[in-house]
């Protein structure tokens, strides 16, 4: 299962499927990724490239070809990962408009 990913594990990727982790091309077939989830491009990205490099990152989808790759960073770890997180850690942080701290003063 691809809850069970470690870094360092092989994964074979094949079209339809959605990639679970950032994961190293390592060899097979060039790689048609949808990257919308994470860039909004409607064109699909084409792997390994000089242009994109060699790394299929989590969350993206698998368009066209077969490959093996090798299990880079996964949760938190990955770049969508650690864009959410990033969002969390925003909505984390609790901001008072000088209303509400007015308003506050004035009930207490």
């Amino acid at each position: 299962p691809t809850t069970e990913l470690v870094p360092g594990d092989i994964a074979f990727l094949v079209g339809g499927t959605i990639i679970p982790a950032d994961i190293k091309w390592l060899r097979g077939d060039e790689m048609s990724i949808d990257t919308a989830a994470l860039t909004g491009e409607p064109i699909p990205r084409k792997y390994p490239s000089e242009e994109y490099g060699d790394v299929l990152l989590s969350g993206t989808t698998v368009k066209a070809g077969e490959c093996y790759g090798q299990v880079t960073a996964t949760g938190t770890n990955t770049e969508i990962g650690q864009a959410q997180a990033d969002v969390m850690k925003d909505k984390a942080v609790k901001v008072e408009s000088v209303f509400y701290q007015k308003i506050m003063f004035v009930v207490q």
